[in-house]
C-alpha cells in the first residue's frame, strides 16, 4: 500500500513503552508551545512524526547499549568484566565468542553467590531454616554440600532461599538490592538454555553466532537489573595507609588485569566489624558502607608480580580447584587459609545462637 493512500497509516509506538527515551527528548529539546498550551517535545514527535520518533529511538537505543557495555567494562568487578571484554573485543571465533559469554554469566552467578554467602557470615546468621530453592514447589534444606556446591542451579536457589528466608525473619541484607527474584529467574533461563544446547565446540561457527545473539538478548538485560554492581568494589587488603583510619587495597574493578589500588577511609564502625577481614588472605567486598569477605569463593593466586582473581569450582580429594580471571587453564589450590574459610562457610549450618 503506498504512502499516497488516504487508508495508509504509520504505527505509532506507545509513548509510554519508552519514558527514559521520552525523558531523553524532553531534556534536550524546548517545550512546545501553542495557543497557550504546552507539550512534550516527545509526544508532539511521536504524534506529527512518528516515523521520526521510531528512526530517533533506534539510533538512541544503539548508543544506550554502546555505553552500557562501556559502563560493564570499567566499572563491573573484575570477574564480569573481564569475561565481557574477551566476549565483545578477545574472541578468536564466533564459539569462542560464546564460551566468553557464558563466562561472563557464570562468573556473575559465583560472584552473587560470594556475595550472599559473604553477607550471610558477616551477620552470623545461621541457614539450618534456609531451603535451596528450584522450582515453585521444589525445596530442599540447605546441607554442607549445598554450601559447597559446583553446580549453577544449586547455587541460584540457595541464594532464593538464603532470601527468602531473611526477608521472613525481617532480616535486612544489603544485597538483597540486587539479588531479586527477577534476577535469580533470569540466570535460571539462561542456566536452562546453556543445558539445551550443545557445547559450543560441537556446534558450526553460524550456529554459535546465533546462539550467542540469543544468549545476549538475555544476559545484557540481567546485567542493566544489576547496574548497582557498578558500585560493588572486590579488594585485597594491603596497608595502612598515613592515617591510623586510611586503608590501601588492591583494587579489582572493570575487564583490565594490571594492578590497581585505592584508600579507603573507614569510620569505627566499620572497622570494628571488618578488622578481622583485613588481611592479604582475603578477598573483601565494599558494597555500599559495608565491607566483608567473599573468600573462599573469590580467591587469589600471585603469578609474575601480578595478583589475578580466582572463582571457586568445586573441591576434590580435600583440594580446592579455581578458574583464574585471564587464564584458560584451572589451578588446584591446597592451603590452610582456604581449608579455614570453608570451615567458617559450613559454620553457617551450625544451630541459631550457638559460637
Amino acid at each position: 500500500m503506498s504512502e499516497g493512500d488516504s487508508n495508509f497509516t504509520i504505527e505509532r509506538i506507545p509513548l509510554d513503552d519508552n519514558p527514559d527515551f521520552n525523558d531523553y527528548l524532553d531534556q534536550h529539546n524546548p517545550v512546545v508551545e501553542i495557543e497557550g498550551g504546552i507539550y512534550r517535545p516527545s509526544e508532539v514527535l511521536n504524534a506529527i512524526d512518528p516515523d521520526a520518533y521510531r528512526s530517533v529511538l533506534e539510533e538512541y537505543r544503539i548508543h544506550e547499549e554502546e555505553r552500557f557495555k562501556q559502563l560493564v567494562l570499567n566499572e563491573f568487578p573484575n570477574p564480569i568484566a573481564y569475561s565481557f571484554s574477551m566476549a565483545e573485543n578477545g574472541f578468536d571465533n564466533e564459539r569462542h565468542r560464546l564460551d566468553c559469554l557464558r563466562d561472563a554469566w557464570e562468573a556473575l552467578i559465583n560472584l552473587l553467590y560470594a556475595i550472599v554467602i559473604g553477607e550471610s557470615l558477616s551477620l552470623g546468621l545461621s541457614l539450618r531454616e534456609a531451603k535451596v530453592i528450584t522450582g515453585p514447589t521444589e525445596q530442599t534444606p540447605v546441607n554442607t554440600k549445598h554450601l559447597t556446591t559446583d553446580t549453577p542451579h544449586v547455587k541460584i536457589g540457595l541464594m532464593a532461599g538464603i532470601l527468602r528466608m531473611t526477608a521472613e525473619q525481617g532480616i535486612s541484607m544489603v544485597c538483597a538490592e540486587f539479588v531479586t527474584d527477577e534476577i535469580l529467574s533470569a540466570l535460571r533461563a539462561l542456566k536452562k538454555d546453556r543445558n539445551d544446547v550443545a557445547h559450543s565446540t560441537a556446534l558450526s561457527e553460524r550456529e554459535a553466532h546465533e546462539q550467542f545473539i540469543k544468549d545476549a538478548n538475555i544476559f545484557l538485560p540481567l546485567l542493566r537489573q544489576v547496574t548497582a554492581l557498578q558500585h560493588v568494589r572486590l579488594l585485597r587488603f594491603q596497608k595502612t595507609a598515613s592515617h591510623a583510619l586510611d586503608y590501601r587495597f588492591e583494587l579489582f574493578q572493570g575487564h583490565a588485569t594490571t594492578k590497581r589500588f585505592t584508600t579507603l577511609t573507614l569510620n569505627t564502625t566499620q572497622l570494628q566489624t571488618c578488622a578481622h577481614y583485613l588481611n592479604s588472605d582475603n578477598i573483601v567486598v565494599h558494597v555500599g558502607e559495608h565491607i566483608y569477605r567473599v573468600s573462599p569463593f573469590v580467591y587469589f593466586v600471585e603469578r609474575g608480580g601480578e595478583t589475578r582473581l580466582c572463582l571457586y569450582k568445586k573441591i576434590h580429594s580435600d583440594q580446592y580447584l579455581y578458574s583464574v580471571i585471564g587464564q584458560a587453564a584451572q589451578v588446584t589450590l591446597t592451603d590452610s587459609t582456604l581449608t579455614k574459610q570453608f570451615d567458617e562457610v559450613k559454620s553457617l549450618l551450625r544451630p541459631r545462637g550457638s559460637k
